[in-house]
């Protein structure tokens, strides 16, 4: 989805932040990065979401409603648990992400820790951000992973993309859904590891995020 893509909509009820990507094994993975000089991963994981939303901004505002918020929903992942992230340089190409799965761990870091300030952030606009994790889903994600290959052939460990789903569609109808900052598996509470729920390393990501992209404070 882009902004042009939004044109024709005057209110936005529900965004799901939801791309993302593995960076494929092809790839050089030391020092991969886009034409903006950012690690491909982090600038796709992260990055790209974070800039769309805040273009998106006024219309999730006027989805609004005293007794209906907006929801806004991104996709974490387990791999959180493994990431390392600099989030005064989230996306910075130095090299510090020697592995596709490091840089994949960060960004879904630092999902999570942008779920948390944007609770905070957009509590008064009557959005209501939250993040959850699906799973393993039998989907083209991650092909070119022999881990993933491997998990796909162990019975009952990979779900389809309609259980996987039902989570995300459980966040953007259910009023027991509405937990702003909420982390959640299979409908239910799930937890983070701290350092991608430290309010203060939420609020450095941000800040530095709105830098990378290109935004002031408060735009």
């Amino acid at each position: 989805m882009s902004p042009s893509g939004c044109a024709d909509l005057e209110r936005i009820d529900v965004f799901v932040n939801n791309a993302g990507l593995l960076a494929g094994a092809h790839r050089p993975i030391v020092g991969a990065t886009t034409v903006d000089g950012f690690d491909l991963t982090l600038q796709v994981n992260h990055l790209a979401g974070f800039l769309l939303i805040h273009l998106l901004l006024d219309r999730l505002r006027a989805g609004a409603e005293p007794d209906a918020p907006a929801r806004l929903i991104t996709t974490g992942s387990l791999a959180e648990s493994w990431g390392w992230l600099d989030v005064d340089r989230p996306a910075a190409a130095l090299g510090r992400y020697r592995s596709r799965w490091l840089a994949y761990g960060a960004s879904k870091q630092a999902n999570l820790l942008f779920t948390v300030e944007a609770a905070r952030r957009f509590a008064a606009d009557g959005i209501v951000p939250t993040c959850f994790f699906p799973g393993l889903v039998q989907s083209r994600f991650a092909r070119s992973s022999v881990l993933f290959g491997v998990a796909r052939l162990v019975p009952g460990l990979v779900r389809s993309p309609a259980a996987a789903a039902d989570t995300l569609v459980w966040l953007a109808t259910d009023p027991a859904a509405l937990v702003p900052g909420g982390y959640f598996a299979f409908r239910t509470p799930f937890v983070a590891s701290p350092r991608s729920t430290d309010p203060q390393r939420a609020t450095r990501l941000w800040r530095a995020s709105l830098a990378a992209v290109g935004l002031a404070e408060g735009g």
